[in-house]
């Protein structure tokens, strides 16, 4: 149970979609390394 912030990988998002594909591309990396 670990909070991880900032929540996302940097890719230089500006809008509210690119920010949301890069969390979900954080998410997947995390439970690929599980």
């Amino acid at each position: 149970d670990r909070v991880c912030a900032p929540i996302g990988i940097d890719i230089q998002s500006k809008t509210v979609e690119e920010i949301a594909v890069s969390i979900v591309a954080q998410l997947v990396l995390v439970r690929s390394q599980i």
